[in-house]
């Protein structure tokens, strides 16, 4: 169990401002007064605590910061650079927040996406000779192999 307010206490600061007494029996007295609110930061936590798992977090779609990520397994090739910047500009065509990765070890990459919480993984790899996509869904950890058309029509 985890508690998203938090509650302040004012003492007896607006009571006394406000003229405000309580009379028990033949006693008056300023009663403490206080407030409850909202700790935006406690209901981040709580939503992430909630929704994660041994690789990172696993964000509800409405709430994801980043949907979409790009990797090209060898980005010193040219051609998975190429099909890897055909796809970012397709997401981004579509107003889509995407991180494109290129940086060198894929297992690194792959550890960053998975903690942050990146929905959707593209992977463009070199597969006997030919050129691949590879989408990877976060929530289901759902693997499988898509086109540009298909990728389109995900959108």
């Amino acid at each position: 169990a985890m508690s998203l307010c938090m509650f302040f206490s004012n003492c007896t600061y607006f009571s006394e401002k406000l003229g405000f007494n309580l009379q028990i029996g033949k006693e008056t007295f300023h009663p403490y007064l206080g407030s409850i609110g909202l700790g935006i930061m406690r209901t981040i936590f709580a939503m992430i605590d909630a929704n994660r798992d041994s690789r990172g977090i696993v964000w509800p779609e409405n709430f994801a910061p980043i949907k979409y990520s790009i990797t090209p397994l060898y980005p010193r090739e040219s051609e998975q650079m190429e099909l890897a910047d055909k796809i970012y500009n397709i997401l981004k065509g579509k107003e889509n927040d995407v991180i494109f990765d290129d940086r060198e070890k894929i297992s690194i990459r792959k550890r960053s996406l998975d903690l942050i919480g990146v929905q959707k993984q593209f992977v463009v790899l070199r597969d006997k000779g030919v050129l691949k996509i590879i989408e990877e869904d976060r929530k289901t950890n759902f693997k499988r192999e898509i086109n540009l058309s298909m990728l389109e029509e995900l959108l």
